[in-house]
C-alpha cells in the first residue's frame, strides 16, 4: 500500500501527506451490523504553492516503488513529473492542448488524455508527448470527460457528451457501445 496522499487545489498548490492508521474500534450499536473504524494520521511531508498559470490535476504516483507523481495542468496542458521524496521536477513536457483528464494505463506505457482544446480523446505512449492516436470521438461541448485503462490496460474506456460508451482495444481499432449496455 502506498501510504500517501496527494492533493491539489484550484489554487494550483500541490501537497504530499503520508497517511498512517493508528488503533482502531470496532462499533455495531445503532445498526447492529459490525463497522470498523480507524483512526487516520495525515503528516505533511511537502508542498508546493502556487504558481497560479494553471490548474493541476490528474495527481498519479507511478514508477517503481510509486517513487514519482505525474501531474497535468488543465489550462496550460503541461505534463510533470516530480521527485514523490523530495517535490522536485523531474521532466515537463507540453502536450500541445488544454487538458480535461488524463489516465495512466497499469502497464504505465500509455496515457489516455481528454483533449479539452480539440474535444477528443488522444493515446499517447508514456512518458511522451507525442500524439499517437488520436480518437474519433469529438465532444460538443468542452466540458472535461472520464476515461480509464481496464483488462490491465488492454482497453480504454471514456465516455462522450452524447451518452455513449467508448471501448478502444489499445492493439487494435475503436469500437463504440451504446450507454447502459
Amino acid at each position: 500500500m502506498n501510504k500517501r496522499l496527494a492533493l491539489a487545489s484550484h489554487g494550483g498548490t500541490i501537497k504530499l501527506y503520508s497517511v498512517a492508521t493508528t488503533g482502531g474500534f470496532t462499533s455495531g450499536l445503532t445498526t447492529g451490523i459490525p463497522t470498523q473504524y480507524h483512526i487516520v494520521d495525515l503528516t505533511e511531508l511537502w508542498t508546493i504553492r502556487s504558481t497560479a498559470d494553471a490548474i493541476p490535476i490528474g495527481l498519479k504516483f507511478f514508477g517503481g516503488g510509486n517513487q514519482s507523481i505525474i501531474l497535468h495542468k488543465i489550462e496550460t496542458g503541461e505534463m510533470s513529473c516530480l521527485d514523490a521524496q523530495t517535490s522536485d521536477q523531474l521532466w515537463q513536457k507540453h502536450m500541445g492542448c488544454a487538458i480535461g483528464h488524463a489516465a495512466l494505463s497499469p502497464r504505465e506505457d500509455l496515457m489516455l488524455v481528454h483533449n479539452l482544446t480539440e474535444g477528443c480523446f488522444q493515446m499517447y505512449r508514456f512518458p511522451g508527448s507525442t500524439n499517437e492516436d488520436s480518437l474519433p470521438v469529438i465532444s460538443q461541448r468542452r466540458v472535461t470527460i472520464q476515461g480509464t485503462f481496464a483488462e490491465d490496460g488492454k482497453l480504454a474506456i471514456f465516455g462522450s457528451d452524447h451518452d455513449t460508451v467508448y471501448l478502444l482495444s489499445t492493439d487494435t481499432t475503436l469500437q463504440a457501445t451504446p450507454r447502459g449496455t
